[in-house]
């Protein structure tokens, strides 16, 4: 417990009295690292010269939204329902809407899997929580995760993680060490990785632990502020030598 004070109260007080950023362009990677920063009590002013992302983002809402990721996972749904095997499978999709809802409540009727996919919208904290505890495993099939925290907490509960080989998603989820990883809008190749994990009970359960284990190493608060200090101390050192 001292260790992880002394290096958190050694940050704040060499790095978060002080530190003022700003953050030019809010798209994906912009207001994603702003909402980060934010949320570690630094302060943080975006810039963007759209006026009416600015204006959704002042009324909290997100500007952007990821094309085909409703259709790449109702179709690797339905060509799992194609199989008598997992008739009895259901698909729990959880989280607010992003500017995606209707679009995706189509689909799901079009497809004929209102009873097979359950949406709950604006679930609160403690609902997720239990559906991490009550499903195999996650799915994240992002076009685009900057750092994503979702399968962190997934491998908390021992799940393991089927997302896509996008940008920062390998750095965190490790293909056949902690998870499955196929390539972004693929429905036949996340199909076959669903299928694969519903099949092999024993591959779920390693993964699994190979993913606990990888937030409890990597993931305390001893790593993290020790790497965060690791990282100022590199940037304070290059900017003295120019």
């Amino acid at each position: 417990m001292d260790s992880i004070t002394n290096s958190m109260t050694l940050i704040e007080n060499n790095f978060c009295n002080t530190m003022k950023i700003g953050i030019i362009g809010l798209g994906f990677v912009g207001l994603s690292f702003a909402s980060v920063l934010g949320s570690k009590k630094y302060s943080v002013i975006g810039v963007d010269s759209d006026k009416q992302k600015v204006s959704k983002i002042l009324t909290g809402k997100a500007p952007f939204y990821e094309p085909k990721l409703d259709n790449t996972l109702k179709n690797a749904f339905k060509i799992i329902q194609k199989n008598n095997k997992f008739s009895d499978i259901r698909l729990v999709i959880m989280g607010v809407d992003f500017g995606y809802e209707q679009s995706m409540e189509k689909l799901i009727k079009i497809n004929n899997l209102t009873e097979k996919i359950l949406v709950i919208k604006n679930p609160p904290r403690e609902d997720v929580i239990s559906a991490y505890g009550e499903s195999e495993f996650l799915i994240l099939p992002s076009q685009w995760e900057l750092s994503p925290l979702v399968p962190l907490e997934s491998f908390a509960f021992k799940k393991p993680v089927i997302s896509t080989k996008s940008h920062g998603i390998p750095y965190t989820v490790k293909d056949n060490e902690n998870g499955i990883l196929v390539e972004p809008n693929n429905p036949k190749q996340l199909s076959d990785a669903i299928i694969k994990l519903l099949l092999d009970e024993s591959l779920r359960i390693k993964l699994g632990l190979s993913g606990y284990d990888f937030v409890h190493k990597e993931c305390n608060s001893i790593s993290m502020a020790k790497n965060s200090l690791r990282l100022y101390e590199e940037f304070l050192k290059i900017n003295h030598n120019k």
